[in-house]
């Protein structure tokens, strides 16, 4: 009783030496990973101050350090220069006791591939991080907006719209809860992306409006115009010119240096369709000197039919030259992609089979380490019960021995062998006590009382066997038995009834009181077991009882060896040991 508030105060000792186990990060290092979020470049120069302390620090210290190193590299735009440093802090986290930056490991791994162009590694490494965050909080939170964010970027690069839709609502989900506003408006934006490459504009321009909603509440300006320009991109696409003309007003007043392309490819399309062709011609002029490859081919083609409507023959040739030479230049870009897009989602797809092997062998091994180490730590804490539980089991199994031995020697004395034994006593007791009448009394007095054991021994004897023989002979001319041969006679045709077996059980134990109670006080018979035991007890032989049972004869016969070894706790075993035992019950 006293033991059992013990498992509490063990359980409690652990949870104290687990966070133990979480050491408190460098006060420089906290201050660098707050630094790299905010301005990468004056981290990338602060922690490379912190190197030589870096390299008499203890390994957690290290290795975090190492972490943000990559991680202010890759807030500030710069390309990873290899895996190995990345990958071997993934492998010392996924073993280290303290896994609070696992999932930014994992991040910064996907990053990595992201860069050298492996979006499935990327992919699965993403999924990694997300997976590995199982707390929440801020920080947390705003990592699996990040995830989502680039996950959607990547899958629809792939073409797979509705994975990509999926990742840009948790991204949204995620920036909602995080109030991380230019992230949700360019998650919705991204969501409205996936929507319209599908042809579900209703739901784009939804959420493209909810995302200049949430631009225009934060009073930002470049994100208002961004949103803007791409809800006039969607009416563009409708024919709606004027819609789009309204919406693009600010953008063409004011356009983006870096975004001036498709400023203009997005100005000369409208005002094309509104009929204004100077307008038009203006832009796409201005497109065919500073556009991409993309909107130089788009601009030369209508340069081309306008200057043809207009009948300037040369001026439209030269404009539709340009116009194939830009459309070879993109047919070889498309083909290149094509076969980069097509090898990545083979990549992928493949990365993704293999992923859910892994998985699930990870998840037996993780399951068996759990169970190993929940199997040890109660084990650790209940050794004394075990131990109890032990002596308790040793001291049944001596009972059971005894009781088995008391039993083999009931049957020894109740058998006839010992009958004729006892009889050959009494024989030589009776010639001794004639030759002692002349000797002493008490001499003549042991004999008389060793002769008048034996007698009553013999006596018991006797009449237990003819007590078991009349039982017998009740059993051979029971209705039950007549019932059996019928079976037996009609060559077995008909299997024996649970109702039948009822009957057989209850004659049997009518003749022989306790018999199946003997049996299950040796050992837990299972019914086949028993309705052999029964059978036997009834003389009927192994062949029989095996058609009886749609059982061979060799079964029936393991079956008897088999109890023999389990009942006497003996290697020799044969069937007729085991129906001499039942003959004796």
């Amino acid at each position: 009783m006293k033991h059992r508030f013990l498992l509490p105060f063990c359980l409690l000792a652990l949870l104290l030496a687990t966070a133990c186990g979480r050491r408190a990060d460098l006060p420089e290092l906290l201050r660098a990973d707050s630094l790299a979020m905010n301005n990468p470049d004056s981290a990338i120069v602060f922690l490379d101050s912190l190197r030589p302390q870096m390299e008499r620090a203890e390994e957690p210290d290290r290795r975090y350090f190492q972490l943000l190193c990559i991680k202010a590299r890759d807030k500030a735009f710069l390309t990873h220069p290899s895996d190995s440093l990345i990958l071997s802090l993934v492998r010392y986290y996924e073993n280290a006791r303290d896994r609070r930056h696992l999932p930014e490991a994992y991040y910064y791994a996907a990053r990595t591939y992201f860069d050298f162009g492996d979006t499935p590694q990327a992919l699965e490494f993403f999924q990694k991080c997300l997976d590995s965050m199982t707390d929440r909080g801020p920080e947390l939170d705003f990592l699996r907006s990040q995830c989502c964010s680039q996950m959607s970027d990547m899958f629809l690069y792939m073409e797979m719209y509705d994975d990509a839709n999926t990742m840009s609502q948790e991204a949204c989900r995620y920036d909602s809860i995080t109030t991380d506003t230019i992230g949700w408006i360019l998650d919705l934006c991204a969501l409205a992306d996936g929507y319209l490459c599908t042809n579900q504009d209703s739901l784009c321009i939804l959420n493209l409006s909810k995302a200049k909603k949430l631009a225009e509440e934060s009073h930002d300006q470049r994100q208002i115009d961004f949103c803007a320009g791409e809800l006039a991109r969607v009416y563009k696409k409708n024919k709606d010119f004027k819609k789009a003309k309204d919406l693009s007003q600010g953008i063409f007043a004011n356009p983006s240096p870096e975004a001036l392309s498709s400023t203009y490819s997005r100005a000369a399309d409208i005002y094309q369709g509104l009929g204004m062709t100077d307008s038009a011609v203006y832009f796409f002029k201005k497109l065919t000197q500073m556009g991409s490859v993309y909107a130089k081919q788009a601009a030369n083609y209508e340069l081309g039919k306008i200057a043809l409507r207009q009948g300037d023959m040369s001026e439209a040739q030269e404009y539709f030259q340009n116009h194939i030479i830009f459309t070879d230049s993109i047919n070889n870009l498309k083909q290149t992609q094509l076969l980069a897009n097509r090898q990545s989602r083979y990549n992928y797809k493949l990365r993704e089979k293999e992923n859910l092997q892994l998985e699930a062998e990870n998840s037996e091994t993780r399951n068996w380490i759990y169970i190993l180490t929940t199997v040890i730590f109660i084990i650790a804490i209940t050794s004394f019960v075990l131990r109890k539980m032990a002596k308790r089991k040793a001291n049944r199994q001596k009972q059971e021995i005894a009781r088995l031995r008391e039993l083999q020697l009931r049957q020894e004395r109740q058998s006839v062998k010992v009958i004729e034994q006892n009889k050959k006593k009494l024989a030589e007791l009776e010639r001794q006590l004639q030759e002692a009448k002349h000797q002493s009394t008490a001499l003549t007095e042991r004999l008389q009382e060793e002769s008048h054991r034996l007698k009553l021994e013999t006596d018991n004897a006797e009449f237990q066997i003819k007590q078991r023989k009349a039982a017998q002979e009740n059993l051979r001319i029971s209705p039950v038995r007549f019932k059996l041969e019928e079976v037996i006679r009609n060559n077995f045709q008909e299997n024996i009834s649970d109702t039948l077996w009822q009957e057989i059980e209850k004659t049997v134990n009518t003749a022989f009181p306790e018999f199946t109670n003997a049996i299950y006080k040796l050992y837990p018979v299972s019914q086949q077991e028993l309705r052999v035991c029964l059978l036997m007890k009834m003389d009927f032989n192994a062949s029989t009882i095996g058609r009886l049972i749609n059982r061979s004869k060799e079964s029936i016969s393991s079956i008897q060896r088999r109890l023999y070894k389990k009942c006497f706790k003996t290697e020799e075993a044969t069937p007729s040991l085991w129906r001499e035992f039942i003959s004796s019950l």
